[in-house]
């Protein structure tokens, strides 16, 4: 057999040959490597054993033939690796808690309080139930109910607004952040109803913009007409009626069919610049889980939209 090879650098012998594998002159390191800790530890290997030339081979760190030093390296190299699994074995104890932590009451909160930093609501109803805990965990929900008897959505206030989404799926690191955001990855059927009344239509065209300060809208007979003042080419006065629009799902455009200006019938094409202005009437893009609007419906003195 061979002199026993107890390398000194336990490091530079075993774990050397992973750390550089990839380096040019390998293998040639690893020999000199045995070859050096061989003669080092000569004295403290008086038995002669069978051990293999590949550098890969284990190394037993309890053996007669290694030294003191030797062996105590080994075990430091133990404890090492001892320490990064139990490190890693309490990381993931560690998230596993974390993700078990997520329940309805948690999300319900967390809804209410972003809810709170973009709108003015009144009595806000929040509801979400739940598949099974481990469902929970992913961040899907089987339901998520939002509602309130009025909410201030960009300036304009809507009453009742009611939103209600199937399979939800929330992400999960954001709603547990220090500072979290209610931010949707997913979501089934989703359906949203809303009443907007004329007077508060026309509180909030006022507020939002000062192009035409006295703009004034008329919910009637499936319509809706705009009157107001604004400097036009023919004169000032103007009276647009038109119908309301959603192309998008959020945001809710006039789409002029008629315009008079000081009772003058003018061409549509005529109110272009205006209407970049004012439209759109309303955005509910900010509304909670961004539910798209499929129908707009006038009725005298209030619009639905769902």
């Amino acid at each position: 057999g061979r002199q026993a090879a107890c390398p000194r650098g336990l490091w530079g012998a075993v774990g050397g040959g992973g750390l550089y594998r990839r380096r040019v002159g390998r293998r040639r390191r690893e020999a000199r490597d045995v070859r050096w800790a061989a003669q080092e530890c000569a004295a403290d290997a008086p038995r002669r054993v069978e051990t293999s030339s590949s550098p890969k081979s284990s190394i037993r760190t309890d053996s007669p033939t290694l030294c003191r030093r030797c062996r105590e390296e080994g075990l430091t190299v133990r404890a090492r690796f001892g320490g990064l699994t139990a490190g890693l074995a309490l990381l993931a104890w560690g998230l596993s808690s974390l993700a078990g932590a997520v329940t309805t009451a948690d999300v319900e909160n967390r809804i209410r309080n972003e809810i709170s930093k973009v709108w003015k609501v009144q009595n806000l109803e929040v509801g979400v139930a739940a598949y099974s805990q481990a469902h929970s965990d992913r961040g899907l929900f089987k339901s998520v109910m939002v509602r309130a008897d009025t909410a201030d959505i960009a300036g304009i206030v809507v009453r009742p607004v009611y939103v209600k989404a199937l399979d939800v799926t929330f992400d999960v690191p954001l709603m547990l952040a220090k500072d979290p955001v209610i931010r949707t990855r997913s979501r089934g059927q989703t359906d949203v109803y809303l009443v907007l009344y004329e007077q508060d239509l026309n509180e909030g065209l006022r507020r939002a913009q000062s192009v035409v300060p006295d703009l004034s809208a008329t919910l009637a007979g499936g319509q809706i007409t705009l009157t107001g003042t604004y400097k036009f080419v023919w004169g000032n006065r103007f009276r647009m009626s038109g119908r309301l629009a959603v192309p998008d799902g959020y945001k809710i455009n006039f789409v002029p069919t008629a315009a008079k200006v000081n009772g003058i019938p003018i061409p549509v094409s005529g109110v272009k610049l205006l209407l970049s202005k004012l439209n759109p009437i309303l955005d509910l893009s900010s509304v909670i889980m961004q539910p798209k609007v499929n129908s707009l419906t006038i009725e005298d003195g209030k619009l639905i939209a769902r």
